[in-house]
């Protein structure tokens, strides 16, 4: 459907935007759709740009209403993926995009899993080699102080030459960052088969449990089976706090009883007596010739029991301190909340919010609320009808702030609107708190919250730290070309806060002209409101020479896109103008109007 029309495709309860093959999106263009899964889609693309790599997209699913953890997921793999950069770790590529997705690379090989299911289980010379590559991945990984917490047989890439890839870093935890995932959740989160018990009573902060979850993964590779029943019931799974594994040996009796040794104590529940690092594990593992056989590995019969199933879970063994990080993350200390809902109103919290970041610096923290006292039968009524909405609403809002290169993170919550707001400002120490205007009407059947009346009067006693309602007349995005107001000493600020928003509007003309599946018209230098303002007034604003420089810039890129434009439309090859001429001129643009904010600042110092 190339530069054809928009297609909604229905994909169970979920109303998604979909690219077909030949579409191009940001300069992907799709290829191939590889994969449908409860949490993304993903879609084989090629790059426009460098026509020989291959790359996949990971679009994250919309359900944010019935699941908002997939989301938390996603913002959780695109936080972490910048630290990563091993030859055994999937590489993500960093690219502006037009709206929420991953772009990393394409792995020639197959997932583990596969392989399980065409063989069973692995040959012994087979399962440690793969096994080893995984500690490779894993030994670099707990060295930047990342702890995967999600290792499963389809998480496992075996390329052609055998080698192996970690992927998907939706559960990961970095020692350095905030755990959100932890903060916002109390069930557990991770897949039952390979989870590990300390993950099942909320600890997230030991690389052991990646220690243990590859010891399921190795076991299965040896034997084809599982060491506990496969169950994905709650309690069931639970069963691993207190009941033993069964020895790999019952399954395969002529398993070297050392790899039984070595993998019996990588399933030990006590992290006292699992492997502490994961370098103990490929020393065992590499010299397990030469261990000596203890009891442990000649077992053969499955564990007792009977009672194990009356016993309560027992968590008490991991509530010790939490493991410290090793390095340092800088992150910017001033906290900016945002509360958005699902309506034009959460536009204006944005673009305050914006603002103020651009203005005076920070992290932006967007803050929904659904509420808690909803039948569930219209809970999923609802959510069917609002949760497309919401999403899309939250992509936009993300993505529109991404452009300005701040730093967004989005939380959900339930509960009273109040109580969440003043919890959640609690939470990230927020310096500020920014609601939308307050709302007359609502009703109980909105799952979104609405911050009206008492909620204002309730939250402004709670809060310790300023809170800003916005007013009904506050202005939307966009260059607001028509404020006469820079005639005449405009506050650098302000100038900064609108000339970045020029540079913005400019890089989204760009983004549409080459993408097949946006509709956007995009102005010409002629018809660009931006152009007729420089002219307009910024002789008055900057020196002569600046000026020019600016309007030649800007029409050059104007101009650039129109030949885009021309190109795509007629089927040909706009590579070569968009790597050498755009994309130089856009920076080019943002270079000049940055120097224009410090010429208007140092006229007014």
């Amino acid at each position: 459907m190339a530069g054809g029309e928009n297609k909604i495709h229905t994909t169970g309860d979920s109303f998604v935007l979909q690219p077909e093959t030949g579409d191009i999106i940001d300069g992907f263009a799709i290829t191939e759709k590889l994969h449908e899964g409860a949490a993304a889609y993903l879609f084989k693309a090629k790059d426009s740009f460098d026509t020989n790599r291959s790359v996949v997209l990971k679009i994250p699913r919309d359900n944010i209403l019935n699941q908002p953890d997939l989301f938390y997921h996603y913002q959780n793999e695109e936080n972490i993926s910048r630290y990563l950069n091993h030859h055994n770790v999937v590489r993500y590529l960093a690219r502006k995009t037009s709206k929420l997705y991953l772009v990393q690379e394409h792995i020639d090989g197959t997932d583990l899993k596969t392989l399980l299911q065409r063989r069973k289980k692995l040959e012994c010379d087979s399962a440690i080699h793969i096994c080893l590559g995984v500690c490779i991945a894993l030994e670099y990984l707990h060295e930047k102080s990342i702890i995967h917490l999600d290792l499963k047989p389809e998480n496992i890439m075996v390329q052609p030459n055998d080698d192996v890839k970690i992927i998907d870093f939706g559960l990961a935890r970095h020692l350095g960052l905030p755990d959100l995932i932890g903060e916002d959740f109390s069930e557990p989160q991770g897949t039952p088969y390979y989870i590990s018990p300390e993950q099942l009573c909320a600890k997230r902060d030991s690389p052991q449990s990646d220690i243990y979850s590859l010891g399921i993964i190795f076991y299965e590779m040896l034997t084809g089976n599982l060491p506990f029943e496969k169950s994905s019931k709650l309690s069931r799974v639970q069963m691993r706090l207190k009941k033993k594994p069964v020895p790999p040996r019952f399954y395969e009796k002529g398993l070297h009883p050392v790899l039984q040794q070595i993998v019996l104590r990588m399933l030990e529940p006590d992290l006292e007596k699992r492997y502490t690092a994961i370098e103990d594990v490929v020393d065992d593992l590499e010299n397990h010739q030469l261990l000596e056989v203890t009891p442990e590995g000649l077992k053969e019969e499955k564990p007792g029991g009977f009672f194990d199933f009356i016993l309560p879970a027992d968590c008490s063994m991991y509530k010790g301190p939490i493991t410290s990080n090793t390095i340092t993350v800088p992150v910017k200390t001033r906290q900016l909340l945002g509360c958005i809902i699902d309506d034009d109103i959460s536009k204006l919290v944005v673009e305050e919010l914006k603002r103020e970041a651009l203005t005076n610096s920070g992290h932006i923290t967007l803050l929904t609320i659904l509420e808690d006292d909803i039948e569930p039968q219209e809970v999923e009524h609802i959510n069917e009808i609002t949760g497309s909405n919401l999403a899309k609403r939250i992509d936009d809002h993300i993505s529109y702030l991404k452009k300005y290169d701040l730093d967004v993170t989005l939380r959900v919550q339930k509960g009273r609107p109040a109580e969440q707001i003043a919890r959640m400002a609690a939470k990230v120490d927020a310096d500020l708190t920014v609601l939308g205007p307050p709302r007359i009407q609502g009703s109980l059947k909105n799952l979104l919250s609405f911050f009206g009346g008492t909620t204002i009067t309730r939250l402004a006693g709670a809060l310790e730290t300023p809170l800003r309602v916005l007013k009904p007349a506050s202005s939307g995005s966009g260059p607001r070309v028509n404020h006469k107001s820079y005639l005449s000493s405009p506050h650098t600020n302000t100038l900064k806060i609108f000339l970045t928003d020029i540079w913005v509007y400019h890089l989204n003309c760009l983004i549409q002209a080459i993408d097949s599946l946006s509709q956007a018209s995009i102005a010409s230098v002629q018809s660009c409101p931006s152009g007729r303002w420089l002219e307009e007034v910024g002789s008055s604003l900057w020196s002569e020479e600046l000026t020019q420089q600016l309007l030649d810039v800007h029409s050059k890129l104007h101009e650039s896109i129109d030949e885009i434009i021309r190109l795509r439309e007629s089927g040909l090859d706009f590579r070569n103008i968009y790597k050498q001429q755009s994309l130089p001129l856009c920076e080019k643009l943002k270079k000049v109007l940055e120097q224009a904010v410090k010429e208007q600042g140092d006229r007014q110092t």
